[in-house]
């Protein structure tokens, strides 16, 4: 889709995004125990990024609030750091099906645990969830430069692997309605997973590695390329 923002495109390759190799190492049983999960359950796993997003924060609570008794549901809910105490009391004193972090260190675990991903659009975030497999309901960031991470969302919108909730129209009555359906119909969570790996490119790193190895030997007439001197510090 950004081939036609470039004046020459001969020499352009797409490799996606590179994404941890660890994100893949994830496994459903050991994170269920890490997150202090119920194998019987579905998970949802939402997070706002490493600064958190209270606009999701408080569609979440809101969310569960409603599905409550009605949806089985349990959740990862990451926080940030601001809001992190106020939502784990709301979390606690309404006795809400939802395990509370300021900031979660095993994204990889966290992943494997979600069977719905709720979060921003940003490029790296769907690299992963893509790779993963995780079926999503996206809320692009409204104030992204040029409004890229609405695109972003509609990448995989259209490929039928993600929903988008604009940041707008985001209330816990419409995420919790977007999460009953989903949740209550297997097939189409299926198929939005394999969608997701279609989207997904495993070997991003790879590739940019090969273009650059190629790219700097032709550069050097074909010779290998020498490793620049490093001066020696005490």
């Amino acid at each position: 889709e950004a081939r036609r923002y470039f004046p020459r495109r001969d020499h352009l390759k797409i490799t996606g995004n590179p994404v941890r190799a660890y994100i893949l190492a994830g496994e459903r049983e050991p994170a269920l125990r890490e997150f202090h999960l119920d194998p019987a359950r579905p998970t949802l796993f939402v997070f706002g990024g490493s600064l958190g997003a209270k606009r999701i924060n408080g569609a979440a609570v809101d969310a569960l609030r409603r599905l409550k008794g009605r949806v089985d549901v349990q959740c990862i809910l990451q926080t940030g750091r601001d809001e992190y105490e106020s939502v784990k009391q709301t979390v606690e004193k309404e006795e809400l099906p939802a395990t509370v972090l300021p900031f979660v260190k095993k994204m990889h675990l966290a992943y494997a645990a979600a069977d719905l991903v709720v979060c921003r659009a940003g490029a790296m975030t769907l690299a992963e969830i893509a790779v993963c497999g995780r079926p999503s309901i996206l809320v692009p960031y409204p104030f992204a430069a040029h409004d890229h991470q609405r695109v972003n969302a509609a990448n995989l919108a259209d490929r039928g692997a993600a929903v988008v909730i604009e940041d707008g129209e985001l209330t816990g009555e419409r995420l919790a309605q977007e999460i009953a359906r989903l949740l209550s119909d297997r097939t189409t969570l299926s198929r939005m997973s394999a969608n997701a790996r279609l989207f997904a490119r495993p070997d991003a790193a790879a590739r940019l590695a090969t273009s650059l190895v190629s790219w700097a030997e032709g550069n050097a007439g074909g010779a290998a390329v020498e490793e620049p001197a490093v001066e020696e510090r005490n």
